[in-house]
């Protein structure tokens, strides 16, 4: 499992400091898990799971997908609440959505015209 967890944290291009503040344990500790000198317990892997949507099965076994399969709405509320938390990285974004949401119907219609022609560009 410590293996997986390494991989894990290595797919969210996520420092070992940043993942375990997100799980409530020390970077040490997390340290430790990943190279099996300590054991995840459930309550780690509950939160592991529930902070980023692992599958618990995978980080367990190794089998199946690494991720839950996430409802589009699921995944926009998980991505809300996550903007609530004071975080000054999440500044820019909550600038973004406040501003489209103060927009006339028209000035929307631009933002989104705009956002497709750049979605079908990256496409």
């Amino acid at each position: 499992m410590n293996e997986r967890l390494k991989l894990l944290r290595k797919k969210l291009n996520m420092s070992q400091r940043d993942f375990s503040k997100r799980i409530n344990v020390g970077a040490s500790t997390l340290a430790m898990f990943e190279t099996g000198q300590r054991e995840l317990k459930s309550i780690h892997i509950s939160a592991i799971c529930r902070e980023f949507n692992v599958n618990e099965h995978w980080l367990r076994t190794g089998e199946g997908t690494m991720f839950n399969e996430t409802p589009p709405d699921d995944e926009l509320s998980r991505y809300l609440g996550q903007l609530l938390k004071p975080d000054h990285k999440n500044a820019f974004i909550k600038k973004i959505i406040l501003t489209y949401m103060r927009l006339d119907d028209d000035g929307k219609k631009i933002i989104r015209d705009f956002a497709e022609s750049l979605g079908s560009k990256n496409n």
